[in-house]
């Protein structure tokens, strides 16, 4: 009794702990080291002579939204925060009187999640309604002063749910979200006259790479000085159009145009003519210069210089063309990681970044599962690196995208998005999301309605990316992609030549193909998910595209990468590291996967993937733990007569047993005791040994990604990969459910005319259990005979029975102790089951929509 009740105590105590820990959470920021390169003259977004720049970046205050107080601590931005709670910004600067006359003042963000409330000197001005993406807006000059600072303040909420953000919080092995503002903010100083908008087209004309070129421009005049401030000017002005080559500043072209801007009006011109450059390709990234200039009186008033290339990429139902010309896809993808930074990256590491994935022989670049930063597209253009970057919709059930509200929010999104990454001319792909399972109809409507409300500038390449395919196509789409994961490669040939036939050749490319190297290096690739594995699977890959043609690859991914939450299938790591990587976080180029997929893109001396020989994964401690067991339960039959004699009774005829215990007959307590530890450990054992057989299923994970929580995950990977731990946490929790259970028994008695002490409640709910005892043969080698895969739907059926048994002879306990009607007692715990389960069920359906994403992730 009184042990009972001690452990009662000691679990309230933990649960206690547990939730004081949480509730003195803090916020935890992490920025890149001072010293370390955090600006830039931005120049790869536009140049001008003309314009400014106000570096915001730097230290911030920052405070709880909920804090009337506004206690602040100071920050550094970029930077992002690892919590949940709202914050608030807040960063000062100066203007003087002459700037603020002669000027207007642009904001730049090049990064902040997830949705911004962003104002100045405390008037909300903009809403940021959500995404990670570059905008930028207009400063009011009405509310800007110079006779003190000016202070913006960002809110920012940053939690993301299951249905009404994009992406959605259940996403499967994506980087580690990065809340807060994790990219530079910047203001660009404008003339009261200046060019507000400038978008640049092209389209390629039949002929020896002729290009239609159009200029579409925007000019607004909020010069609105005194009449003799602005003796002798006039409100006519000059427009000159120019395209330049960066390499040797040659004019390709010009043009020039005459329009007037009375005050306070804006004016559009839009200006096209045919040209013949250089075209841009991976060998020959031959990049011009677009300029616009306005006049007034023959002063320059501004400028805008913007970097454009001239190429044309199409596909067809057999090849893929660039430039005219058959061409492959010889990708990556990247993911930035930053060790614990995540995706805040100096600029010299992003360019250090993608001269190693142009060394090693790649000529394009997908920006999976992330956003990427502008710069890191300007140095694609300028190293001759196609991009492909796509929306975060990551396996989105159908239940949810067939709603209005779902479509019009992505489309919102798509238009925004779009619009950010216009001007960069090395995008060649824009993917409308990944983890799609075609042929459902609710999925193919949302592709096709995405793709309708995609404009293009030039020549795009629109895709979505599969995780399965039916026979269906969607002439909207001009590549299907296709997502393999740690499968076999017969796998890979058998969906080439079924899609083949579908789409056609040029069609058809590979999205991403991974292999999972969590157990590094070993003797050779008859390992599984060792390095030796991964560089033999790239290998295969590699081997296949060259035999045969097709659209091109992506293989998956360049650097490992830290993920939002601890996988299961990329095995359990503190800093949750998903080692997918050709290289690690060290970037070592001494890996042998990089070292064959360098010497096979670039045509050089084979290298050699050792065969290996097989070792055995069987953890021993399944083994030894299980002896134990054995031997234990052996020394108890054959020296206690009292418990073999109770074991049997209790077994065989459960029915007298449970009538002794209700009346009082002598029972051993030190004899239940160690059957709860020992029905304990041996479910402890069976546990263990499922999961670590389902420490490599894609759909386990899913599945359990389906419940939203980080901290679920967390767990589950634990106990999976760390089967000495899982045994001793396995064997606590489930002497810990018998006790619940007890103290439920317990409770229920309170209802009955019976008298029920404790000691009877324990007594029945610890012997229940027995036949759990009689499986010990079996699980001692579970692990071996569920990885052997012959018998395992049995097996899982018997283990299924095993427990209907023991809550038939719970059940049955009860109702002989509490000395009522069967019935009685069997409805009432086919009730408190089916609440319990249901009230899991609603919880986890109402935070997180969990049966969506269960049934999506099975289909």
């Amino acid at each position: 009794m009184m042990a009972v009740k001690r452990s009662i105590v000691l679990i309230v105590s933990f649960l206690l702990f547990i939730t004081s820990q949480a509730a003195n959470a803090q916020v935890i920021f992490k920025e890149l080291a001072s010293g370390e390169e955090t600006n830039k003259n931005y120049n790869f977004f536009e140049e001008s002579s003309s314009r400014k720049i106000i570096n915001l970046n730097g230290n911030w205050s920052v405070y709880f939204s909920d804090d009337q107080a506004k206690k602040k601590s100071k920050v550094s931005v970029p930077s992002f925060f690892e919590g949940e709670d709202e914050l608030v910004f807040e960063k000062s600067f100066e203007l003087n009187q002459k700037q603020l006359s002669a000027s207007n003042f642009e904001i730049y963000f090049l990064g902040l999640s997830y949705s911004a409330d962003i104002a100045i000197n405390n008037s909300l001005i903009y809403r940021h309604s959500g995404g990670d993406f570059p905008f930028s807006f207009l400063l009011p000059k009405d509310l800007l002063r110079y006779d003190k600072k000016n202070v913006v303040s960002v809110k920012i909420t940053s939690n993301l749910d299951s249905e009404n953000t994009i992406p959605v919080k259940q996403r499967f092995l994506t980087p580690t979200q990065m809340r807060g503002i994790f990219r530079d903010v910047y203001i660009r100083v404008v003339p009261n006259i200046f060019i507000s908008s400038f978008q640049s087209e092209y389209k390629y004309l039949s002929g020896q790479n002729r290009f239609k070129y159009s200029a579409n421009v925007k000019i607004e005049n909020k010069n609105f000085k005194t009449q003799t401030d602005s003796i002798g000017k006039t409100s006519l002005f000059e427009i000159n159009y120019s395209i330049i080559s960066e390499s040797d500043k040659s004019v390709l072209a010009s043009a020039s145009s005459t329009v007037q801007i009375p005050k306070g009006k804006e004016k559009a011109s839009a200006l096209s003519f045919d040209i013949s450059p250089n075209v841009w390709s991976p060998e020959f990234p031959n990049i011009y210069l677009a300029r616009v200039q306005v006049y007034q009186d023959g002063n320059l008033i501004d400028e805008v210089i913007k970097r454009i290339s001239f190429y044309n990429i199409t596909s067809g139902k057999d090849s893929l063309f660039l430039n005219g010309k058959s061409f492959q896809l010889k990708g990556v993808t990247y993911i930035p990681s930053n060790e614990t930074l995540g995706a805040i990256l100096p600029f010299s590491k992003m360019e250090e970044e993608l001269k190693i994935i142009k060394e090693i022989g790649f000529n394009s670049v997908r920006f999976a599962y992330n956003t990427p930063h502008p710069y890191m597209l300007a140095l694609c253009e300028q190293y001759g690196l196609l991009a492909f970057v796509e929306l975060p919709l990551n396996s989105i059930p159908e239940s949810i995208i067939e709603t209005q509200n779902y479509l019009t929010r992505s489309k919102n999104y798509l238009n925004h998005f779009s619009q950010a990454f216009a001007d960069y001319s090395a995008i060649a792909g824009f993917g409308l999301g990944t983890g799609y399972n075609s042929g459902k109809g609710a999925t193919d409507i949302f592709i096709k309605e995405l793709a309708r409300g995609l404009k293009r500038p030039k020549p795009l390449l629109v895709y979505a990316s599969f995780s399965s395919i039916n026979d269906t196509e969607i002439p909207e789409l001009d590549l299907y992609g296709f997502e393999f994961l740690n499968n076999s490669f017969s796998k890979f040939e058998d969906s080439f030549n079924s899609v083949i036939d579908l789409v056609g050749k040029g069609k058809y490319f590979v999205s991403e193909a991974g292999y999972i190297a969590n157990l590094g290096s070993s003797s050779g690739y008859t390992n599984d998910f060792t390095l030796e594995a991964q560089a033999y699977y790239f290998n295969q890959l590699l081997n296949f595209s060259d035999e045969n043609y097709y659209a091109g690859y992506f293989l998956h991914t360049m650097f490992d990468y830290r993920s939002q939450y601890h996988s299961i299938i990329s095995g359990y790591d503190k800093e949750k590291i998903i080692k997918l990587g050709i290289l690690g976080e060290n970037r070592n180029l001494n890996r042998i996967t990089y070292k064959v997929i360098q010497a096979k893109l670039n045509n050089l001396e084979k290298v050699t993937i050792p065969l290996g020989v097989k070792k055995d994964d069987s953890p021993m401690i399944f083994i030894i733990f299980g002896l134990v067991l054995a031997l234990l339960v052996g020394f108890l039959v054959n020296t206690g007569r009292k418990f073999r004699e109770d074991s049997s009774r209790a077994l065989l005829r459960p029915y007298n047993f449970y009538a002794d215990i209700r009346d009082l007959r002598i029972m051993s307590g030190i004899h239940t005791t160690i059957l709860t530890l020992l029905v304990s450990a041996v479910m402890a054992l069976i546990t263990s040994s499922v999961l670590y057989y389902f420490r490599t299923e894609i759909i386990f994970e899913k599945i359990l990604l389906a419940f939203g929580g980080e901290s679920i995950m967390k767990g589950m990977s634990f106990l999976t990969w760390q089967p000495i731990y899982a045994l001793g946490i396995l064997t606590i929790l489930f002497i810990v459910l018998i006790l619940v259970l007890t103290v439920i028994v317990k409770l229920g008695s309170l209802f009955v005319m019976n008298r029920v002490f404790t000691s009877n409640a324990y007594f029945a709910v610890s012997w229940s259990f027995l036949p759990i005892v009689l499986t010990i043969p079996a699980a001692i080698v579970l692990y071996r005979i569920l990885h052997a895969d012959l018998v395992n739907i049995y097996l899982f059926i018997l283990l299924i029975f095993f427990g209907l048994w023991v809550i038939y002879r719970i059940i049955k306990g009860i109702y002989v102790i509490y000395d009522v009607r069967p019935s009685t007692v069997y409805l009432y715990s086919l009730l408190i089951i089916f609440g319990f389960v249901g009230a899991i069920v609603f919880y986890f359906q109402q935070t997180s929509l969990m049966v969506e994403y269960i049934l999506h992730f099975i289909k």
